[in-house]
């Protein structure tokens, strides 16, 4: 029986929060994990005179206090997203944030800190993207890098350089006339356009 409350208890507490979601418009979340709920005694009350009697099924019935805590859903993707865009790289743009790839540790309390106070560490999933702009001085940059490092190479060497590069994720080379097997050895020959996509 115990055992049964203690398991129940995450539940339980579960449904408070929506509870309190629901009549409060809130979004609150319970902090599960090891050591974010605080379990009182569990006490199991038994009937009386049951010793030495032989009967298909009683009824046992208990209590425990459990008490929990919850977090703005909210508040914390909010702190999340605004750390995410101060830590990304100054040479590219943030594409997407993975809300749903939040996780968090929870920080043990210590002794004599506010009981009711609870500090986690977080983190949530961002996509990065270099932004490539012919108009910013890093796409100009690296436009001019890839121009002079294919010109007059052969478009299988070029496609290989620009293909290992780290900004780039796919490279497509066309040339005109059809048959020319080489990249135009004039860098103001050689046209790149770029594609962002996902």
């Amino acid at each position: 029986m115990e055992a049964e409350l203690i398991n129940s208890a995450e539940e339980e507490l579960k449904k408070e929060v929506l509870k309190m979601n629901e009549e409060r418009n809130m979004e609150l979340v319970l902090l599960v994990g090891r050591g974010s709920m605080k379990l009182g005694e569990p006490s199991v009350t038994i009937p009386e005179g049951l010793e030495g009697q032989m009967i298909e099924q009683f009824d046992v019935s208990g209590t425990l206090t459990a008490k929990g805590m919850a977090y703005n859903y909210n508040e914390l993707v909010n702190i999340l997203r605004n750390r995410l865009k101060l830590s990304k790289s100054p040479e590219k743009k943030l594409l997407k944030i993975d809300t749903d790839s939040i996780s968090y540790r929870l920080i043990p309390i210590e002794e004599g800190a506010d009981p009711t106070r609870q500090t986690i560490t977080a983190t949530i999933k961002g996509i990065e993207q270099y932004e490539l702009n012919e108009d910013r001085e890093n796409g100009r940059r690296l436009i001019e890098n890839i121009k002079n490092h294919i010109v007059g190479k052969s478009i299988e060497e070029a496609e290989n350089y620009i293909q290992q590069l780290p900004a780039i994720n796919k490279v497509e080379i066309s040339s005109w006339p059809a048959w020319s097997p080489n990249i135009p050895s004039v860098p103001d020959n050689i046209k790149i356009e770029v594609v962002q996509d996902l």
